[in-house]
């Protein structure tokens, strides 16, 4: 297994409290919903998806309980930027790390929690070496394996971070793409997807043994709860992962 060894702490993870009440969508509002996002984008296409209601029980994503929140510890000496510009795009300042340009998808799992995670890891990773170490992080050992996780019923988003420094995290391929240590377990309809099960084990074709393809975190880090703490981190070394609030 690799241990990454860095001149400077990796991982942040600003963490609030996130509360999401159920409430009915009707067909008029999601026909409207869709044809607002069609209005303003050409490179995708919005689409109603009936079966929606069928996994409600799993759209929760986030765990609000400040005692495992806080799994990682406070970055008390974050390195203060004087001028923080107006606007600011990771993708440009990192061009290199084409990981900045992708958008997950988590399908019918409620794991917006480690989905975020193991993508915001995956950027940084690229970012602090400087373009030279490409590594898609994955979302299945967190699904399998991690035990405080929760699977897809939503989890901590601390937990996830400190998972990765404890136990590390391999390679992910998309949905049934056959790439990776292991490919994303979850497409949009959970009929035939069951959760995977935590065998340590890369799937069938992959060149490396799961413990040679096992990556760990150095530390975990979160900072302050504020606007200017969470764009300065952003600014300096990457994306974050963030949680907040959600009111019907």
């Amino acid at each position: 297994p690799e241990k990454m060894a860095l001149t400077k702490v990796l991982l942040v993870v600003c963490l609030a409290v996130a509360s999401i009440s159920g409430f009915s969508i009707t067909n008029q509002m999601q026909d409207a919903l869709v044809s607002a996002i069609e209005s303003r984008t050409r490179t995708w296409v919005a689409q109603a998806y009936v079966q929606r209601e069928m996994f409600g029980v799993m759209s929760v994503g986030l765990r609000p309980n400040d005692s495992v929140a806080n799994a990682v510890p406070l970055l008390t000496n974050q390195r203060s930027v004087r001028f923080l510009p107006e606007s600011f795009d990771s993708r440009q300042k990192w061009s290199y790390c084409p990981s900045l340009n992708q958008i997950r998808d988590q399908g019918c799992c409620g794991s917006c929690y480690v989905v975020s995670t193991a993508a915001a890891i995956t950027d940084r990773y690229c970012i602090h070496s400087g373009g030279q170490q490409q590594f898609t992080f994955g979302a299945t050992d967190y699904l399998a394996c991690c035990t405080d996780c929760f699977k897809c019923d939503g989890g901590y988003v601390g937990k996830t971070w400190q998972y990765w420094v404890d136990s590390g995290l391999t390679s992910e391929g998309t949905y049934k793409s056959g790439q990776g240590c292991n490919s994303y377990p979850f497409g949009s309809y959970c009929v035939n997807d069951p959760l995977p099960t935590c065998s340590r084990k890369c799937q069938a074709g992959y060149p490396l043994a799961y413990s040679q393809d096992l990556k760990y975190g150095a530390s975990a880090y979160r900072v302050m709860w504020n606007e200017n703490a969470i764009m300065t981190e952003i600014y300096q070394n990457g994306p974050v992962v963030v949680q907040f609030e959600v009111f019907d």
